[in-house]
């Protein structure tokens, strides 16, 4: 009986590398993402490289209401065993909040980032417990950990991200499912983030990560029971050293590093747009 691992946004960036890394496991993968043909070239590729591995994809924009249930559908008729889910599926910015975007364009982002991870946990989670042994992980950043401005929105889903997840964990002690988060700092998930992360100062530089690396050290923190999992040794050594700095120094450093310098344009939901500055997907 195959076991699936369920990956949203799972076909580029982070999602993919996640989904690539699941598939080195041995697990079955389910790829959810937006409806393109990124999604099955994804597909493909896992299916190349792992051919005894299966591969399901879901196209399906998760920022509409109904969207976490028809995912939760889709895995009960077709009787998926799935035993991991990953939610990383998520989208991101950096520009002035009040200059920025439109408030429907951050309702989009809060109902991907948020809504989208507590609805499809709570949907699944009942799959997951007839398991032995489940795991979740959820994507997080490194910016759950302070106030970031420029990213104001952005850090403050991914807050809720990080401590959803603990609190969960705590809440499922000896179910047999396990929860961690994983948190990156700054990731080239696509060339719209690789453009943007070019943007930052030397020293911000320092804690770009590449997807595969994020992926490969998020699934063995999985695989361990970690419950916080923070890849790249500098971003482990920024985390500890924060600890001593006063939150105010933090975050007027967090604004100076991550003031937008540039102009992208960006790749959402399937239609391209011009901003002043990038939005970026996990």
């Amino acid at each position: 009986m195959k076991n699936y691992a369920l990956i949203t946004g799972a076909s580029e960036g982070i999602g993919k590398a996640l989904a690539l890394e699941c598939a080195r496991q041995g697990w079955s993968v389910l790829l959810v993402a937006l409806p393109n043909e990124k999604l099955e070239q994804a597909a493909l590729e896992i299916h190349q490289l792992f051919p005894t591995v299966q591969v399901a994809t879901l196209g399906i924009d998760l920022t509409l209401t109904t969207a976490p249930r028809a995912v939760y559908e889709w895995v009960v008729k077709n009787d998926f065993k799935v035993n991991v889910l990953i939610n990383n599926a998520g989208v991101g910015y950096a520009g002035v909040f009040e200059e920025y975007a439109t408030p429907e364009f951050f309702d989009v982002l809060i109902n991907l980032n948020i809504r989208a991870t507590t609805q499809l946990t709570r949907l699944l989670l009942p799959v997951l417990r007839k398991q032995p042994k489940s795991y979740i992980l959820n994507v997080s950043s490194l910016g759950a950990f302070q106030p970031v401005p420029y990213q104001t929105v952005y850090g403050g889903t991914k807050a809720f991200v990080y401590y959803f997840s603990r609190s969960l964990r705590e809440e499922l002690r000896g179910t047999g499912v396990s929860v961690s988060v994983v948190c990156p700092g700054g990731t080239n998930t696509n060339e719209v983030n690789r453009a943007r992360n070019q943007d930052l100062k030397p020293l911000a530089k320092l804690s770009i990560s590449e997807p595969a690396y994020v992926a490969a050290v998020a699934v063995r923190g999985l695989l361990r029971g970690q419950e916080v999992i923070v890849p790249g040794r500098m971003n482990r050594w920024v985390l500890f050293l924060s600890a001593f700095v006063p939150m105010r120094v933090r975050i007027r450093m967090a604004g100076g590093a991550l003031k937008p310098r540039g102009s992208y344009g960006i790749q959402y939901a399937g239609k391209l747009e011009d901003r002043r500055i990038g939005e970026w997907e996990d």
